[in-house]
């Protein structure tokens, strides 16, 4: 069995590793097509490019983290492979971090 140390130290790095790998497609992609600027023809201000009014998905958009409509910070395009898999991963990631360490860390396992 690992040191939970080592354990989390292993979870950082693919976590880093995972966002690496996403920045490095975002510019590929963007060196593959023409830039895109936040103006009022761009597709994050189409209604039609957002599933229930909050979940952007539009294919032609290369980017994977585009501006939200608000101007205010950035949402993740869910037609994106790459950032979906970055979601699904940070998801498993704090469900069976957070099981890790309940069970394994000394002083913090269920009372019963």
């Amino acid at each position: 069995m690992l040191h939970p140390g080592l354990m989390i130290q292993r979870c950082i790095l693919v976590v880093l590793l995972v966002l690496l790998a996403g920045r490095l497609y975002a510019q590929d992609a963007l060196k593959q097509s023409q830039p895109v600027v936040a103006t009022t023809h761009d597709p994050i201000y189409n209604d039609d490019n957002y599933t229930w009014g909050i979940f952007y998905f539009c294919r032609e958009d290369p980017r994977m983290f585009p501006p939200k409509r608000s101007g205010m910070g950035w949402t993740i395009n869910f037609a994106s492979s790459a950032a979906v898999f970055i979601v699904v991963l940070s998801m498993v990631l704090l469900i069976f971090g957070n099981r890790y360490y309940r069970r394994y860390v000394p002083g913090k396992a269920k009372k019963n």
